[in-house]
């Protein structure tokens, strides 16, 4: 495209013929519940690129070559749209996407939170990792940022060794409710030292926060926890820029400051949390 045609669009947008690049990649993000850090632009003008680059460091932004007739070779070899692993919660995506939607509009016409969520009619299962469910562990450890407590990334087969720890506690979590099943959203991994149970991993895809979904997850730590013997269960936030979302997750908890960055809860003078608006789930 011809420089001064590329000025002139720019020069449209800006003067309100278009959405600001910003305000709709940001309105993308909002709506699918994902960080802009999961999206890729693509356009064949050099000065929106340069835009997105500058006004939207997390957005991966596409060079397109300059011959037009190469643009699909480029995106046929951009190396973010391989596909190293598809799991079923990839599969059932767009299903996933339009229940949202249903959701979000669900959420705008309840009066409280309360409502909201018992509307919802939410079901989980939580179990120990297994071989089936490695793949999409894996893969919602390498992908997620904003709540990931640790940031802590482990691939398939060093997920498989720890299965084999035996002072490993390894829990996944798959969600449904009365528009969808949301597949495995949450995972918590946590290693037992005497007494201790110290909280190595904790994330959970953005699409289920504000459910809730944290709290039943805990609880089912403190359980397994306290069946093998643990009397504390010790968590550490590390910072890593993306995660401001979970800063106060523990306290939040009942957990109390133990440290710099680390926060312990007494699991024998603790009342169980009710879990009044999710309910079990056989998992089939």
């Amino acid at each position: 495209m011809p420089r001064h045609r590329s000025r002139r669009r720019l020069q449209e947008r800006r003067r309100g013929g278009a959405p600001p690049v910003r305000a709709t990649l940001t309105a993308i993000a909002q709506s699918l519940g994902i960080g802009l850090d999961a999206l890729t632009f693509v356009d064949d003008n050099v000065l929106e690129r340069q835009l997105v680059r500058r006004m939207l460091p997390e957005v991966d932004v596409v060079d397109l070559p300059e011959d037009p007739s190469a643009y699909v070779r480029r995106m046929a070899d951009y190396l973010r749209f391989e596909t190293v692993s598809l799991t079923d919660e990839d599969l059932n995506r767009t299903e996933q996407y339009r229940a949202r939607n249903a959701v979000e509009a669900l959420r705008q016409s309840t009066v409280s939170l309360d409502e909201f969520l018992a509307s919802l009619k939410m079901a989980a299962y939580v179990a120990p990792f297994d071989e089936l469910h490695l793949p999409r562990i894996a893969q919602l450890m390498g992908k997620t940022n904003q709540f990931n407590l640790t940031g802590l990334r482990c691939s398939e087969d060093e997920l498989r060794r720890l299965m084999g720890d035996p002072d490993a506690v390894h829990l996944y979590l798959r969600l449904k409710d009365r528009f969808t099943d949301h597949g495995l959203v949450a995972v918590l991994i946590g290693r037992r030292e005497g007494s201790l149970m110290l909280i190595e991993s904790w994330l959970m895809s953005c699409r289920v926060i504000g459910r809730a979904v944290e709290e039943w997850m805990l609880e089912e730590l403190c359980l397994r926890a306290t069946a093998i013997g643990c009397a504390r269960l010790r968590g550490s936030y590390i910072p890593s820029g993306r995660n401001e979302l979970v800063r106060d997750l523990y306290p939040r908890l009942g957990f109390v400051q133990a440290g710099e960055g680390a926060w312990e809860l007494d699991l024998q003078d603790r009342t169980p949390a009710a879990r009044s608006h999710i309910g079990t789930w056989d998992g089939k």
